[in-house]
């Protein structure tokens, strides 16, 4: 009884909305940051992996966790968001994009993702759409029109990826002019050297 008397009388420390703010992203991280699910994965269960020991089933969702979270890297939610009778078609496509472009950032590798999407929704959707050419009628009609305008979305967005892709990557113009007078408009350049 005395003990919880003191217990209550113990002053609490006010803590301002900033510092509970930071306490809070403090503990979140423990939940959700892959830097230290990785840390955690190889004090626990690497040591498991390295003598091929059978994996538990909490290192199996921490594994299946850190796939996720590392994503950019893995390309692991590009393999959930496909068929998965197309995985080895995107990983392997991902694979070349990247070695195409030189992706080394994650902007880069987001994109290439995107791209890849894209163009396994264009195959699937016109894959489809190609099996279903024996019936003509007013579903059919419909089924058709409907697969035909995910076709021409999946297209745009992989077209969409690829520019940003290629705009990223392009090295950027440097210009000096040396005139009195220049003007220099889209696609033409007028120059006014005026003689003296």
């Amino acid at each position: 009884m005395k003990q919880e008397k003191n217990e209550k009388n113990l002053p609490v420390k006010k803590i301002t909305q900033q510092e509970a703010k930071e306490i809070f992203l403090e503990y979140s991280k423990v939940f959700a940051d892959p830097e230290i699910m990785l840390k955690d994965f190889i004090l626990k269960y690497m040591p498991q992996l390295c003598s091929k020991e059978a994996g538990t089933e909490e290192a199996i969702k921490i594994m299946s966790d850190l796939s996720l979270a590392l994503s950019i890297e893995t390309g692991f939610m590009l393999m959930k968001s496909v068929d998965k009778q197309y995985n080895s078609l995107a990983l392997q496509i991902r694979r070349d994009l990247q070695e195409e472009f030189a992706c080394k950032t994650a902007s880069e590798k987001m994109l290439v993702d995107l791209a890849v999407n894209s163009f396994i929704r264009n195959l699937c959707y016109s894959d489809k759409m190609g099996q279903t050419q024996e019936y003509i009628g007013n579903e059919y009609n419909n089924y058709r029109n409907y697969f035909s305008k995910e076709i021409d979305r999946a297209h745009r967005q992989f077209i969409s990826a690829i520019e940003t892709l290629k705009f990223i990557k392009q090295p950027s113009m440097k210009v000096n002019i040396k005139t009195n007078n220049a003007f220099v408009g889209e696609n033409q350049q007028f120059n006014n050297n005026q003689k003296k």
